[in-house]
């Protein structure tokens, strides 16, 4: 062996040896979906009007633990299409807890709940809290947080420099109160919002209509009827059977398969 050949060994030898590794994956592991395919993979059936199968995948997508406001607007305008209206809202409303600022979301939630039988929306939110949650509107319950962790940094900083400043108090104090009726309102929203998404416990009828009974079991008296799109609040589960509150304050068990969770 001459040397250049030699010398070509030696190189194919190294690149082996130091070379970057390579990742080996079985035929599984290849054709394995993941989440973000999943819900590719839902939105090119959805441009094909195959419905069905665009809500097979972003269900599969949600089931690898996708979570995200497009997600669940794309999964709620399937369901739209093919006219289950309470899963429709459903998903939108999980939508809007993440993406409240979208227009066409508000506007085919909108759409959604004139064409399902329910008209039960929940608890109506009250003028002073329609006040206080007016500036939030438009942003999610973690950005009211960061907003209310801002105001709140800034009050304190101030707070401190006011204690060392003496002079400044009286020359600056309409800012310190400003910022402060800024952090009591914030909090005030934080608060209001945080128990709306994460306290309370929202459920929407997504069968055409259910019996709410007074005890969880077939035998018993129908108390009220709840149809597809009403909101209710679940407050608990058992043996197959969900006790949910309607917004007029009525409390009966359905079917835990007539509520689904928001």
């Amino acid at each position: 062996m001459n040397i250049r050949g030699f010398v070509v060994v030696l190189i194919l030898v190294a690149a082996a040896l130091f070379g970057p590794a390579t990742t080996v994956y079985t035929a599984d592991e290849e054709t394995k979906p993941d989440e973000n395919r999943l819900f590719y993979t839902g939105g090119v059936y959805y441009e094909k009007k195959d419905y069905e199968k665009a809500i097979e995948n972003y269900a599969a997508a949600m089931k690898l633990g996708l979570e995200s406001g497009n997600l669940y607007y794309n999964m709620a305008n399937a369901y739209l299409k093919t006219g289950r209206y309470g899963y429709a809202i459903l998903y939108y409303e999980k939508a809007k807890r993440l993406i409240p600022q979208d227009g066409d979301m508000k506007s085919n939630l909108i759409y959604a709940r004139s064409m399902a039988p329910g008209s039960e929306a929940g608890t109506k939110a009250g003028l002073a809290e329609k006040i206080i949650n007016a500036p939030f509107g438009g942003i999610n319950l973690n950005a009211v947080a960061i907003t209310a962790l801002t105001i709140y940094m800034l009050t304190v900083i101030c707070a401190i420099f006011f204690m060392l400043n003496p002079y400044y108090t009286k020359k600056f104090r309409i800012i310190f109160a400003l910022l402060f009726i800024a952090f009591l309102w914030s909090t005030a929203a934080f608060t209001m919002r945080y128990y709306e998404d994460e306290v309370l416990k929202k459920g929407v009828t997504v069968v055409k209509s259910a019996e709410a009974r007074f005890e969880p079991i077939d035998d018993s008296s129908s108390y009220f009827k709840i149809q597809e799109g009403d909101e209710v609040i679940v407050m608990n589960t058992r043996d197959g059977w969900t006790r949910v509150k309607r917004s007029d304050g009525k409390i009966g068990w359905v079917s835990e398969s007539a509520v689904a969770e928001i």
